[in-house]
């Protein structure tokens, strides 16, 4: 954002950031969710806390 005040440069540079944190967070959850998947399929001990 081209602004000459100095409140509108930080208000634009936080939500950039907001933006970049969330994204990131969204890649995170995605990396965790194949990794406890790919250890249900390979590890049976894992498998065996969810055997009813």
């Amino acid at each position: 954002m081209k602004t000459g005040n100095p409140i509108g440069k930080l208000v634009a540079g936080l939500g950039e950031g907001t933006i970049q944190f969330a994204g990131g967070m969204g890649q995170l959850d995605v990396y965790d969710m194949g990794k406890a998947v790919y250890t249900l399929l390979t590890n049976l001990e894992a498998q065996a806390q969810f055997k009813v």
